[in-house]
């Protein structure tokens, strides 16, 4: 029977830290109530989080470089060459093994400095309290080294074979050691040959016949554990007395062998495999062994709520390989989980597949994901239910590729009355190096009661060196619950879900326990399925959570099916799970409602669309939800974290599936009708969505029309503020762009459900987008399934009036009077005298067009790239024609789409470029009427590369072929408003030797030309014409000769100084001057 606890104050191993973190930041405790704290800020960031979260000094240092090279960088499907996880050490054979022993220790002791071991131990002690690691033992993170010469690694096997031409595989190790007692050789002697018939059945015969040396190393304790040198063939072992512990080390030490120099290159494929394949053959040699007394990195149990896109990198120690923070903890432990659910489906596929790798082994094969991914589905066809690659993409710890940015990963560990929070907070460089973050994380705890729940511990993190813990315990909240924790820092924000009072010390204990969190279901009944019964056991769900304790023993690697039945809205779901030892925490989310989506995307000239839909399809799978072949099914999504210029990722690969608010190119090969089963949003509140800086792909949540200017958005901590504003602030480009496979980009003004746009986000830690669906009214279309907008209202200043979604008119272009849409002309009298104009310029072919590119000025902008007035153009997919403006700034090169510049007058000039895919191929360009342009404004078009020179005044449009060449320059230069006619004055004339000297001063920039003239009027000299292009003083010199030559006689004589502007005005000045004739 389950017991109910009374409200007092025991004993909290996390509190006295929490006070300690208060005293330190000086802040005094706000006062309790009975429910919650009182508020003395929003669900804004506080001022805490005002401090900035700065990289840690003395971080950045050198340390060993990778192994092996990144080839590309594409989500679950990066490419690798050599040995990226391992350490490469430049110490060739030749000097000696005790030369070679200290270039390893010291590079050791670069990757895993003092400062590492300090913050990993603070680890230790919060796992330890969580009960994750038991009392004394520690986090053992081994390596693999592998030595270099000049930069190239020393693989003598690989060479030795490719000499040969000899296959790899089947083979065998022998073991010598050095440096152990006679006692303790024969003990880890008799343990290798007790264990190795396991290794061999679980993980095949290894790659090669090769000798190992294992090495008593007492300097293996610099990482608490050991490496495997694949160069020497040697394992560094330092035992610490913990028998479990020291022998599971050696086991998985021994497996990196088994692969030797065949390793795989990313750590989520050889750590994985070789975790998972040491806890199998452990528990093979003694059945009886708790996992945890292993090495602490068993999380199959937890995986559901660590499985988090922060995982992802293409090596678990950063390709510096120095160890900066906790996340090698939860990496190393998820990966070994992913394999071990792989596992669950074939109890045989690591030996299957080690044996298919070997005998396909060519150089790159250890890192070319792809081709590893075909082996692995070949022997895992399903798993958790899903499609082997379907599976994949949705593990992030499988995601080999590099995404730069800021990172937020938050670890939750549930207790009976208290959830421990682990937080890493870090950034990541385009290469996957990692540097770890100082600051505070700020915490709201809501369930469905509360939206804001008081813990003792309070609402506040301090992230040290990258990791910030904190435990938070409730009470009195009414008794088991789901509570969801938002955690905020450095601008991004996260939801984890705690189960409340399920997870009690009985089931936390009891290796046969089942306890979870649904979330979309307040109550209902969780059907739990397993492979050696016949009838289902079921457990109640009550307010979102469940615990359950199955009659037969999860003591081995099973396949669970888990069906929900919602009674609160009726609905039902059905999830898999391979589970192993000990408890399992499933997370699942159950649907609201369920609806029939149908909309028909047409194939059309090309077959490129740009879709959206508006509900989240219940099948996972896009070419299902699509109805189309998998391998004959074309999707790419715009991923903007994601490291080069190309980033599109392809499905199946594609880490955001369908659902609201997203969108992405697909390519058609027929006409196809969409039509499925999805889950709709809730309009019980405003939907938002999270896009990241730079260029998104998104869609309308809901199958209705959303004007752009009613849309709001929220940076992460801050307020609220319409689209209008957040562009004014610099937030977000105003330029949203559909696409119309005819007409190419268009910009536009609204967005429509089932189509996809391209909003470009200019905040560094990107927005939520938020559509005021609150309040909206579901019904069905003749037409098939839709949503209708009904009653929405709003005031002006943007606050939310009672029954109404928040609302404020805003501008989608850049001024409301700059850019003029399609089908009019932007030049008029009245414009000209706002000095507020813009035209439209295209290009097209017979194939695709750009229509949409607009220049001219607007008061409040500048020459310089503007994110308030300029549209940046968004990245081109499948046969395109492009024009732009190319800016470049400091914030990179910027192809516009939109240049609109501060006023001027006189001359200015935009340069563009026309580009295309489509090989040689015939490019018209058309441009508004300028006829009706007022005087003397006067537009011209360069053909730079043709160094030809039109005006466009007089003709609409021109042609030319790409040629070779798909980039063609252009200038077009506009003469504006006339300046005041420059004058000449302060004219002088006096001799100098040899010459004489016209000084004058010129009132503005102009061409000035000199005539000399005798006393009867006859020209003599007409000197070479002056550009002058400011105000100023400006001299002209005369050599005393005529046109032919002759020296110049004395006498009286005139000289006439001619000034023309740009405007082909003149102004003259005439002055006289006497000639004395000298010799």
């Amino acid at each position: 029977m389950r017991r109910t606890r009374i409200r007092t104050t025991p004993p909290n191993p996390w509190k006295q830290n929490w006070r300690r973190r208060l005293r330190r930041s000086k802040r005094p405790p706000e006062k309790q109530t009975s429910r919650g704290r009182s508020r003395v800020r929003s669900h804004a960031v506080t001022s805490a989080l005002i401090i900035a979260f700065l990289p840690i000094p003395g971080i950045a240092q050198s340390a060993p470089q990778r192994a092996g090279r990144m080839l590309s960088n594409t989500p679950f499907e990066a490419r690798a060459q050599g040995l990226l996880g391992a350490v490469e050490v430049e110490a060739p054979q030749q000097r000696g093994q005790a030369d070679i022993d200290i270039a390893v220790q010291e590079a050791l002791r670069k990757i895993h400095p003092p400062s590492a071991l300090q913050r990993r131990q603070r680890l230790e002690e919060f796992l330890r309290k969580a009960k994750r690691l038991k009392p004394g033992q520690k986090i053992r993170y081994d390596r693999r080294i592998v030595l270099t010469d000049n930069g190239r690694p020393i693989l003598p096997v690989r060479d030795s074979h490719s000499a040969r031409n000899a296959r790899f595989g089947n083979g065998t190790i022998t073991y010598q050691f050095s440096g152990f007692s006679t006692a303790d050789e024969a003990a880890y002697r008799g343990f290798i040959t007790a264990i190795t018939p396991h290794l061999d059945a679980i993980y095949g015969k290894p790659s090669s016949n090769i000798t190992v040396t294992i090495r008593f190393d007492t300097n293996a304790d610099t990482i608490d554990g050991g490496f495997y040198n694949v160069t020497t063939k040697s394992i560094h072992f330092y035992p610490f007395g913990e028998l479990t512990g020291d022998t599971y080390t050696l086991t998985h030490l021994i497996l990196h062998a088994y692969h030797d120099e065949l390793q795989f290159s990313f750590d989520g494929w050889e750590e994985g495999f070789t975790r998972a394949a040491a806890t199998l053959a452990f528990l093979r040699y003694d059945p009886s062994i708790d996992l945890l007394d292993t090495d602490g990195f068993y999380h199959l149990p937890l995986y559901d709520g660590w499985n988090q896109p922060a995982l992802g990198n293409s090596s678990f120690f950063s390709p510096s390989n120095i160890e900066v923070s906790g996340m090698p903890y939860w990496r190393l432990g998820m990966a070994q989980a992913a394999w071990l659910k792989v596992t669950a489906e074939n109890p045989d596929f690591f030996r299957g597949f080690n044996e298919a790798y070997y005998a396909q082994f060519t150089p790159g094969l250890e890192g070319n994901t792809p081709a590893l991914k075909q082996i692995a589905q070949g022997l895992a066809p399903n798993v958790e239910g899903l499609g082997f690659s379907d599976w994949y993409r949705r593990q992030y710890i499988l995601d080999t590729s590099n995404s730069p940015g800021t990172k937020l990963y938050v670890a939750t560990i549930a207790q009976p009355i208290s959830v421990v929070l682990v937080i890493e907070h870090y950034t990541t460089t385009p290469d996957g190096d990692e540097t770890p973050l100082n600051g505070m994380a700020d915490l709201v705890y809501r369930n469905d009661e509360s939206p804001d729940l008081f813990a003792e511990e309070g609402n506040e993190a301090e992230i040290e060196n990258g990791e910030g813990f904190i435990a938070p315990q409730f009470f009195n909240i009414g008794g088991a619950n789901l509570i969801f924790v938002d955690v905020a820092a450095g601008g991004l924000q996260t939801t984890v879900l705690f189960p409340y009072n399920v997870a009690h010390e009985s089931v936390l204990g009891d290796p046969d326990n089942i306890f979870g969190g649904v979330t979309g279901s307040a109550s209902g009944s969780l059907d739990v399925a397993h492979a050696v019964r016949s009838v289902p056991a079921t457990a109640q769900t009550t307010r979102s959570v469940f615990a359950y304790a199955p009659d037969i023993a999860m003591n081995a690697l099973q396949r669970l099916e888990f069906t929900y039945n919602a009674s609160d809205t009726g609905q039902s779901v059905t999830v898999s799970r391979n589970t192993g030892w000990g408890y399992y925490q499933l997370l699942l989310h159950s649907p609201v409602t369920i609806t029939s989506l149908s909309h028909l995307y047409q194939k059309g000239s090309t077959g490129y669309q740009m879709v959206a839909l508006p509900g989240r399809p219940l099948l996972g799978d896009e070419a299902s939800v699509f109805g189309v072949p998998a391998n004959r099914f074309l999707m790419a999504k715009w991923r903007p974290d994601m490291a080069g210029e190309n980033k599109y990722e392809l499905y199946p690969n594609i880490i955001t599936p369908l659902g609201p608010g997203v969108g992405s190119w697909v390519k058609l090969e027929n006409d196809v009708n969409v039509s499925v089963q999805a889950e709709p949003i809730s309009t019980d509140e405003d939907f938002r969505i999270h896009l990241p800086s730079g260029f998104n792909q998104i869609g309308a949540p809901v199958d209705a029309t959303f004007d752009i200017a009613n849309l709001f958005v929220q940076v992460p901590g801050g307020a609220i503020q319409s689209f209008g504003a957040a562009q004014a602030a610099g937030l977000v480009s105003g330029g949203v762009f559909g696409f119309v496979q005819s007409e190419g980009y268009r910009l536009t003004t609204s967005l429509s459900g089932w189509n996809g746009y391209w909003m470009r986000v200019t905040s560094v830690n990107g927005i939520d987008l938020i559509f005021p669906t609150q309040g909206m009214v579901v019904s069905s279309k003749v037409s098939g399934f839709g949503f209708q907008v009904s009653g929405i209202q709003g005031s002006r200043d943007g606050t939310r009036s009672a029954g109404s979604p928040k609302r404020r008119s805003g501008s989608l272009i850049p001024h409301p009077s700059s850019l003029i849409l399609p089908g009019t002309v932007g030049l008029d009298q009245k414009q000209m005298r706002r000095n507020d104009w813009s035209f439209r310029i295209s290009a097209s072919t017979s194939v695709a067009k750009d229509l949409d590119n607009y220049l001219g000025v607007t008061p409040l902008a500048t020459d310089g790239l503007d994110n308030v007035h300029d549209i940046v153009q968004p990245p081109e997919f499948g046969p395109y024609v492009s024009l732009y403006f190319p800016s470049r700034s400091a914030q990179g090169d910027m192809p516009l789409a939109v240049d609109l510049r501060a006023p001027f007058t006189g001359k200015k000039q935009w340069d563009f470029e026309v580009t295309t895919n489509l090989g040689d191929t015939e490019v018209t360009l058309t441009w508004d009427d300028l006829r009706k342009a007022p005087r003397p404004m006067r537009f011209r078009l360069a053909d730079v590369d043709a160094q030809s020179v039109l005006d466009m005044q007089k003709v609409g449009f021109c042609r030319f072929r790409t040629g070779n060449n798909s980039t063609r320059r252009f200038q077009i230069a506009v003469f504006g408003g006339p300046r005041p006619l420059a004058k000449i004055s302060r004219v002088d004339v006096r001799r100098i030797p040899g010459r004489l000297l016209l000084t004058f001063k010129s009132s503005g920039p102009v061409d000035v030309d000199a005539e000399i003239y005798n006393a009867r009027g006859q020209r003599l000299r007409r000197l070479k014409a002056k550009q002058i292009s400011a105000a100023g003083d400006y001299a002209m010199q005369w050599d005393l000769r005529d046109a032919r030559g002759q020296r110049a006689a004395g006498g009286v004589y005139v000289v006439r100084l001619t000034a023309v502007d740009e405007a082909k005005r003149t102004h003259r000045v005439v002055r006289m001057f006497h000639l004395e004739r000298t010799l």
